[in-house]
């Protein structure tokens, strides 16, 4: 589905409760992605459909949210002056920390991000990349892969800006693209998944950002989210840089892959 209309909050509604009865989740562990997905569900009933307080909500503040405004600071500073429009959209924002690394990410891929590009992102949290992307020039086709609770939320919020380019996918299918991009996202899965979803999307570039310790990936050891996304992409024929993401905790992995 693509973001051209307003979303209104009956359809909130009417999506969710369709969710509940075909994809029930019953009593889910404290902490994990059912837990998170089913307290979305239940406050978007609550609320009757209206996102628009989303913000204020204790389930999406939980994830959505960083509260690292220091890191945010670091970023900003770091970010050129031609992105003080961005800059000043995110420093008015309630959710400053995780919108100031989408600002950073579209720094990072400046070189590679053309107005055609086709881009897929992995996890898009509110949905503040793809506009980003679309004030620095970008057109192409952008997919969004993510919880159908989270499309929701996209959705809802890409409906009342001008963005016309979004596609919402929730299930995986092969796909070709020239970007693909996930941060704070895919390092936090399985590595069944993970391996899962970089087998069906092909593209020349990816950027992952992600936290260094995953402690749980292979049984790596300390920073065993760096070193298997650096094994991964170097084992699949991937150049690998290492963007400084000026916190000592976290990790960005510029891959690219040149046509031969």
């Amino acid at each position: 589905m693509v973001a051209d209309m307003l979303m209104s909050p009956d359809s909130v509604v009417h999506a969710v409760e369709w969710l509940n009865d075909t994809d029930p989740i019953a009593n889910p562990a404290r902490f994990t992605w059912d837990f998170r997905r089913k307290g979305l569900r239940e406050r978007m009933l609550s609320a009757n459909g209206n996102l628009d307080e989303l913000y204020t909500w204790p389930v999406a503040r939980e994830f959505l949210v960083t509260g690292d405004t220091g890191h945010a600071r670091r970023l900003e500073r770091a970010l050129p002056q031609e992105y003080g429009e961005i800059v000043l959209r995110v420093r008015n924002s309630p959710i400053v920390g995780t919108h100031m690394r989408q600002a950073y990410a579209c720094h990072a891929l400046r070189g590679m991000l053309h107005a055609d590009a086709r881009v897929f992102e992995f996890g898009g949290g509110l949905g503040v990349l793809p506009i980003m992307m679309a004030s620095m020039g970008h057109t192409g086709a952008y997919l969004m892969y993510d919880f159908p609770e989270m499309t929701l939320i996209q959705e809802w919020f890409h409906s009342r800006t001008v963005l016309d380019n979004v596609l919402y996918v929730n299930r995986l299918y092969d796909t070709d693209c020239d970007i693909f991009v996930s941060i704070c996202a895919l390092d936090e899965t399985s590595v069944q998944v993970r391996k899962a979803v970089l087998s069906k999307v092909h593209a020349p570039c990816h950027l992952v950002w992600m936290t260094k310790s995953y402690l749980g990936v292979d049984k790596l050891g300390p920073d065993d989210n760096l070193v298997w996304f650096e094994d991964y992409y170097g084992r699949h024929g991937f150049a690998v840089t290492r963007i400084d993401s000026l916190d000592d905790g976290q990790a960005i992995l510029l891959s690219e892959r040149h046509a031969l």
